[in-house]
């Protein structure tokens, strides 16, 4: 009698599986019902959002006052994502496949390439990638909000806000590109002796660009020309109006811009 109990129990469960993948005349009709449903949910995220962007955006801060409609857009992006994110996982729930394609596609990302006693996967590329990514959003946000909200509400001697949104930025980027090369499985102490090695191979060939970075640092911190500063470059009179890691920007008298290399503007 158990046995036989089993085995019905074991059948059933076949049926229930078998119908999970190949669903009735009304699984399409259900499916079209979820994206209805998926798409009137992400209407009603993105109306919200906008209606509250709109109210606050007049006494709300300054980054809300100048980036109102690039948030809105990204944050529409990001529900429409979501959103059908959403419908693809439950439409496959749906068949009856969610598992089996997350296996298969669990064993594409972890397939592994060995380089010598590094092991490299589509999962750890993929996380190299999103890592960078991250830190450069993170870092842009960081260096938006301290131009906006905190730079404006306190007083610093010229140039000195330039000068810690520079470090700060560089920081950011640093750890996150140190996170990015520890996810594909490379070892962070090793990385110096790597640098070193690299350093000397390209330092002739690049000694022009390591020349201009090295004198954008040095500006950053000991400041001899500051944004803003009038100076003559080739018999041409300008205005500072960016420092940046290898050249800044200087805006001459008649409105052209000029690119300058940033060893000559150290040597000025």
């Amino acid at each position: 009698m158990p046995s036989c109990f089993t085995n019905s129990s074991h059948h059933n469960e076949f049926l229930w599986e078998r119908k999970a993948i190949v669903p009735p005349d009304g699984g399409g009709y259900f499916k079209f019902v979820l994206l209805l449903l998926m798409y009137s949910i992400a209407q009603l995220f993105i109306g919200l959002t906008t209606l509250f962007i709109r109210r606050r955006s007049v006494e709300a801060s300054h980054i809300i006052q100048t980036y109102a409609a690039q948030i809105q857009d990204n944050i529409n992006r990001f529900i429409w994502v979501v959103a059908f994110g959403l419908w693809v996982y439950l439409s496959a729930k749906i068949y009856g496949i969610a598992g089996t394609a997350g296996k298969w596609m669990a064993g594409i990302m972890g397939h592994q390439w060995q380089f010598g006693s590094i092991a490299i996967s589509l999962q750890s590329i993929f996380n190299f990638f999103l890592i960078l990514v991250i830190t450069w959003l993170f870092g842009r946000a960081v260096n938006i909000l301290l131009n906006l909200e905190v730079f404006p509400r306190i007083k610093l001697p010229r140039g000195v806000p330039t000068t810690i949104s520079t470090v700060i930025r560089y920081t950011i980027f640093g750890f996150g590109l140190l996170l990015a090369l520890s996810s594909l499985g490379l070892d962070i102490s090793q990385l110096g002796i790597m640098a070193g090695a690299l350093g000397i191979g390209l330092g002739f060939g690049l000694r022009n660009i390591i020349a201009n970075f090295i004198s954008g640092i040095i500006m950053v911190f000991e400041r001899p020309v500051q944004i803003g500063d009038v100076i003559e470059i080739d018999n041409t009179f300008g205005k500072i109006q960016k420092i940046g890691v290898r050249s800044s920007s200087v805006e001459t008298f008649d409105g052209s811009e000029v690119i300058v290399p940033n060893v000559r503007l150290f040597f000025i």
